[in-house]
């Protein structure tokens, strides 16, 4: 019969191998729209939740606006780089943790210990340490 914590540390090392694998899907990449703007009118209005990602690739001046206009189109100008910007650095951040579970894995080591009863139990010390530096 298997002990719970030897069941308990078999499933956290499944985990840990499953999240290294998901980590280490291929990064996506955004296609970015590239776009010159002349006047307010080129800038492309966000109606919806979901925002195509224009580049572009000139600035223009809002001051002929009217207040709520130019805050709008400010925002309409702004929310497409901010939302890439998110999506690559969310991107960044799963590669550099694949790769910190993938050297952490290989470092970490399951070892028997025998309890002098005769049954073994897993020396958990380097579990307890890793599970520390978990995000």
């Amino acid at each position: 019969m298997l002990k719970s914590g030897y069941l308990k540390w078999t499933l956290f090392f499944l985990l840990l191998i499953f999240l290294n694998i998901s980590c280490k899907e291929k990064m996506e990449v955004v296609e970015l729209i590239s776009k010159n703007i002349d006047s307010s009118n080129d800038i492309v209005d966000i109606t919806d939740s979901l925002v195509l990602p224009y580049d572009y690739l000139n600035s223009i001046s809002l001051n002929s606006l009217p207040v709520d206009e130019k805050k709008k189109k400010f925002f309409d100008l702004i929310i497409p780089a901010v939302l890439v910007a998110k999506h690559n650095l969310e991107q960044e951040q799963m590669e550099i943790l694949a790769h910190r579970l993938e050297a952490d894995l290989a470092s970490l080591s399951l070892q028997s210990v025998d309890t002098g009863g005769g049954d073994k139990t897993l020396n958990t010390s380097n579990w307890h340490s890793y599970r520390k530096k978990m995000p």
